[in-house]
């Protein structure tokens, strides 16, 4: 999928959850969000089976055994659809929080998840519509960007989007800045993530030898991204896992927070 065509996907995912009762962002983005990772766990996982073959080594999938099931692939195809609904609330979520080694962050965002899917329909439709995206073949500046793109719609969102800057007055604010790697980066009130994000693309930009990459937004705002060619392995070790650290006090903020940085790669 192109980056637009992604982005059409999530407008009517959220269209969705409109038209079923489900107005509120926050809700419906934490609806989407879990089912999002719930199918790229399995692509993850197929990719470190994949790599472990070719390897000649042993791996133990998080789905064997018994845990074949939550695979996306086996409960997505559920023909009772009323089935589905039921695995998914009573027993999918579970699994999250309690059955995944890696990831303890999306864990901890698992951990605070709620169920808000009204019935079996609205589940089945969702499902098909996410089933048609292959995360594993698509870039993460592009699932970023669709992510954001989801988000942006908590700009009218009451409580949580009035605090929601927009994005060219925070890449404005990270150049001022100029954080550079090595450094620590830490927002206290990091709400969806944006500021930590913004400085994780300039960081890449700065580090970069490859032309930049010229992206157009929706309100005619455009920047660059580089790829961060210019990075060794030690500096990426350090960017993805050591560079960035987000609080803030309100619960939907970081959830999305969580899943926004790990559709950039950063969880």
């Amino acid at each position: 999928m192109t980056k637009d065509e992604l982005q059409n996907t999530v407008d009517k995912l959220a269209d969705k959850f409109f038209a079923n009762g489900v107005v509120t962002p926050t809700t419906y983005i934490e609806q989407i969000s879990f089912l999002f990772f719930a199918k790229m766990l399995e692509e993850e996982e197929n990719g470190r089976i994949q790599a472990a073959k070719l390897a000649g080594k042993n791996y133990k999938s998080i789905f064997d055994g018994k845990n074949e099931k939550y695979r996306w692939s086996i409960w997505s195809v559920m023909p009772d659809t009323q089935a589905m609904f039921k695995f998914v609330r009573d027993d999918l979520i579970t699994f999250f929080q309690t059955g995944i080694q890696d990831h303890e962050d999306v864990k901890k965002f698992f951990l605070e998840v709620h169920f808000f899917i009204p019935d079996a329909i609205l589940l089945s439709e969702v499902v098909d519509i996410i089933s048609k995206i292959e995360f594993s073949k698509i870039d993460a500046d592009i699932k970023g960007d669709m992510y954001e793109h989801l988000t942006s719609r908590l700009a009218t969102a009451g409580r949580i989007g009035s605090f929601r800057t927009p994005r060219h007055i925070i890449r404005t604010i990270v150049k001022m800045v100029d954080p550079k790697i090595g450094q620590t980066i830490c927002d206290p009130a990091c709400g969806t993530a944006g500021f930590l994000l913004a400085a994780y693309e300039h960081i890449k930009s700065q580090n970069s030898k490859t032309t930049l990459e010229y992206t157009t937004l929706e309100n005619g705002d455009s920047y660059q991204k580089g790829k961060g060619d210019l990075l060794g392995e030690k500096d990426w070790i350090k960017l993805e896992n050591e560079t960035f650290w987000g609080f803030d006090v309100t619960p939907d903020s970081i959830k999305i927070a969580i899943m926004n940085m790990l559709l950039h790669g950063l969880c």
